[in-house]
C-alpha cells in the first residue's frame, strides 16, 4: 500500500500556512446548500402566509357536511364542497375534478352506499381525518378518510385508506 505525503506550506514569516489547494467543490457545495436553504425558507414563509389555516370547527363541519352529502347522494352539495381540481383517491380509484367526484357519489348512492363516522374528526391545520365504516349495508369496510382543504374551505384532496385488514395487538 502506497501513501502520499503532502508538503506543508510555510509562509514567509516561518509559520505554517493553509494547504496549497482548497477543495473548490466543497466550497461550491456549501454555497449551493446555503442558497437552497434560503430558498426553501422563503418558500415556506410565503406558502404559510398565502394558505391561511381555517378554524378547526370549520374544518370539522366540512367533514360532517361531506359525510352527509355522500350518504344522501347529494351531488350539488359535493360540487359546493370540492374544489374544481379536487382529487379523490380510494385504493385503485382516483378521480380528478369535482364533477367526476359528484358523479361517483351519485352512482354509489344508487347502490345503497353509506358512510358512518366511527370517531370524532381529528383536525390539524386545514386537514381533517376520521375513522369511517363505508360500503353497502351489511358489507362495511373500515377506513380512515382524510380531507385536505384549501384556504377557501374547499376540499382539494380526499383520500380513503382501507384499514379493514389491519389488526392491532398489544404487548
Amino acid at each position: 500500500m502506497q501513501t502520499t505525503q503532502r508538503e506543508a506550506v510555510v509562509r514567509v514569516d516561518g509559520k505554517p500556512g493553509p494547504p496549497a489547494r482548497t477543495n473548490r467543490w466543497l466550497v461550491a457545495a456549501v454555497v449551493v446548500l446555503a442558497l437552497a436553504l434560503v430558498a426553501v425558507g422563503t418558500w415556506v414563509v410565503i406558502d404559510r402566509s398565502s394558505n391561511a389555516t381555517l378554524p378547526a370547527t370549520d374544518v370539522a363541519d366540512i367533514m360532517d357536511r361531506s359525510v352527509a352529502a355522500w350518504n344522501d347522494g347529494d351531488t350539488e352539495e359535493v360540487l359546493a364542497l370540492y374544489a374544481g381540481d379536487a382529487v379523490f383517491t380510494d385504493g385503485e380509484t382516483t378521480l380528478n375534478g369535482e364533477n367526476a367526484i359528484a358523479d361517483y357519489v351519485g352512482s354509489l348512492h344508487g347502490l345503497g352506499f353509506i358512510v358512518d363516522t366511527a370517531s370524532t374528526p381529528i383536525v390539524t391545520g386545514n386537514t381533517s381525518s376520521v375513522a369511517v365504516a363505508y360500503g353497502a349495508p351489511g358489507d362495511l369496510s373500515s377506513a380512515v378518510a382524510v380531507l385536505e382543504l384549501n384556504a377557501d374551505g374547499l376540499i382539494v384532496r380526499h383520500t380513503v385508506m382501507d384499514i379493514s385488514g389491519v389488526r392491532v395487538t398489544s404487548g
